[in-house]
């Protein structure tokens, strides 16, 4: 039994040894390879697709980042005119700060040449239209007069003394109040406009102005936000440009809508070759 066993062992090893040495002959017969002449052929046109491939995809990363910080700083327009927009302008005219009252109480005083309390001074409110005497009094011992219930609008009030000159002023009564008026001696009258109806900016017309700002800073935010789709499609780069920079007067939240727009369109230069009408033939 145990002979059978070591001749079928022995028959193994010689099969074994018989393979291996045809292996070593086949590897002896192949053509040796020297790794320095070993070249990789590689089609020019196939490496230049490539690059062109990849030069594709940053190109349209840049114009993807520079679409949406557009995008963000125009909808920071679109807030900042809707927070300008949002009030009444009805209730701030209205509004008890701003109205000015029908009547007041005016308070003046007279002077002397020398800056002295003038005392017994004949006052005269008059309507200036009409020549009609509204109210009178007298100074007292302080050179100080008051009229109650003066009515808002151009009057004229008339100071005289026996041995000093007349005064004749135009003015618009406040509730703070009017300049001394100052008596010279001698005889004669002097006239005087102290204030005139107020022609210049008003209220109103801040109140128009910030409607128009709204609705400007809305519309250019609008414009912004095309702009931000014009340079994800990349056709146009003048185009995209300009309606980016008008974009800018959204002003959102002040400064930083128009930087994020700014750097949207320093973006947009670093990839101008890659808009279509950029692209040579």
């Amino acid at each position: 039994m145990s002979k059978d066993k070591n001749e079928r062992i022995e028959a193994l090893r010689s099969r074994v040894r018989s393979k291996l040495a045809a292996s070593k002959k086949t590897s002896r017969d192949l053509p040796e390879i020297n790794e320095e002449e070993v070249i990789v052929k590689v089609e020019p046109q196939k490496l230049l697709e490539t690059n062109i491939l990849f030069e594709d995809d940053d190109s349209l990363r840049i114009r993807r980042l520079a679409s949406t910080l557009i995008l963000i700083g125009s909808i920071m327009g679109m807030i900042t005119g809707g927070l300008i927009l949002q009030g009444n302008p009805n209730d701030l005219l209205t509004s008890s700060v701003f109205n000015t009252a029908d009547s007041i109480t005016l308070i003046g005083s007279v002077l002397d040449e020398n800056g002295s309390d003038l005392e017994n001074v004949t006052i005269e409110l008059i309507d200036p239209e009409s020549g009609i005497i509204i109210q009178e009094t007298v100074t007292d011992r302080y050179g100080m007069f008051t009229f109650q219930n003066v009515i808002v609008k151009n009057s004229m009030i008339k100071a005289s003394k026996t041995g000093h000159i007349t005064v004749e002023r135009i003015f618009i009564p406040h509730e703070v109040g009017s300049d001394p008026i100052t008596l010279n001696s001698g005889d004669g009258l002097r006239k005087e406009v102290q204030d005139e109806e107020n022609t210049g900016w008003t209220l109103e017309n801040a109140v128009s102005l910030s409607i128009i700002i709204g609705f400007v800073t809305i519309v250019a935010s609008l414009i912004g936000i095309h702009a931000s789709v014009e340079a994800r499609r990349g056709s146009r780069y003048r185009r995209t440009q300009y309606l980016a920079g008008f974009a800018m007067f959204g002003r959102g939240l002040i400064i930083f809508g128009p930087i994020l727009i700014l750097a949207g369109m320093g973006l947009l230069m670093m990839a101008k070759e890659h808009f279509e009408d950029q692209q040579v033939d």
